[in-house]
């Protein structure tokens, strides 16, 4: 008898069996308690879902007393999950909500849920977030929202997914060093994501090689760059793949210290540069800064704060940053 089986955000797992006549049932509700009022959902499921199923008319969260809400639901690209959308403002802390997934949502074959599945969860008491300035704020907008090489707003970009870095090419035990100390100070700084160093199965390939031969790893690299870095997203903004590239012929120690650092942080979703803070590692022309500025730390933790999701506008983050 085939399954199909849902899990929602790792907490929660139903099977959902596909009986005889082809029609979908499934296991009793459960209970979630003290969860994060800006939490996202995401229902994974073995099977595709047919397109147009998995809707905020289909699935929905109501509370306590009825009232229905229809948050933002993405179907991601495998058509395997389902994000739901915590609301902009978050939910009420210590209310209890449901979070519903009716029978109209279908495989991809078009065999419907016998019965709506309904998973009860309570929010708990709101954290405590930490102030940032309007300086900070500032900045951050400016590095996160666009894009290094285009004008114009682009949404937040970040990682969902603990980035899992490979170290290619020629690096020198320095150049080594660097990696592993870049990953500590951002693993401190957030705990959102987790980056690791790791030997196969890499999300993050850093390749320290000559400028001339940056072009066996990308695609027309912009010239007279002795560091880059390119990423690829999904579902929208959401990064899962890079590639950051270190000239070894062209630099000494510091200049590839530097470089790695900067371009690793970018990587993550802060990728503009900026003509305003001299010893910012985003600091627009050539620096050989060797740390984060305490502007720089700031960046990292708003990018990685839980309120801020992929996608954002940057009037969302400046209302979020600003409560």
């Amino acid at each position: 008898m085939k399954q199909m089986r849902i899990i929602a955000s790792g907490l929660l797992v139903l099977l959902l069996g596909l009986l005889g006549n082809g029609v979908v049932s499934a296991d009793s509700p459960w209970d979630q308690t003290d969860v994060d009022p800006h939490h996202d959902w995401t229902v994974d499921f073995s099977t595709k879902i047919q397109v147009g199923s998995a809707s905020n008319e289909s699935i929905y969260v109501r509370d306590s007393v009825g009232n229905r809400y229809r948050l933002e639901v993405q179907l991601t690209d495998d058509r395997e999950s389902v994000v739901i959308k915590a609301p902009q403002e978050g939910y009420q802390p210590g209310v209890t909500y449901e979070l519903v997934i009716t029978d109209e949502v279908k495989s991809a074959e078009g065999t419907p849920m016998e019965e709506a599945v309904t998973m009860v969860f309570t929010v708990g008491d709101s954290p405590e977030y930490p102030e940032y300035s309007a300086k900070e704020i500032d900045y951050f907008t400016e590095i996160a929202i666009g894009s290094e090489w285009q004008d114009g707003d682009i949404p937040i970009r970040k990682w969902e997914d603990d980035p899992r870095i490979k170290v290619y090419g020629n690096p020198t035990s320095q150049d080594q060093a660097e990696v592993e100390e870049v990953i500590g100070d951002v693993n401190n700084l957030q705990d959102q994501i987790d980056l690791q160093l790791v030997e196969e199965d890499p999300s993050i390939e850093v390749y320290y090689a000559p400028i001339s031969e940056f072009d066996k790893y990308v695609t027309n690299p912009k010239p007279g760059n002795w560091g880059l870095f390119y990423y690829w997203m999904k579902n929208g903004y959401t990064i899962y793949k890079s590639k950051i590239l270190i000239a070894t012929d062209v630099t000494n120690q510091a200049e590839r210290s530097h470089l790695l650092r900067e371009e690793l942080t970018q990587t993550l979703g802060l990728p503009r540069d900026s003509k305003k803070y001299a010893d910012s590692m985003f600091y627009q022309d050539w620096t050989t800064t060797q740390e984060f500025s305490d502007l720089d730390q700031a960046l990292v933790r708003m990018l990685y704060d839980d309120r801020i999701h992929v996608g954002m506008t940057r009037d969302e983050v400046v209302d979020i940053l600003s409560e």
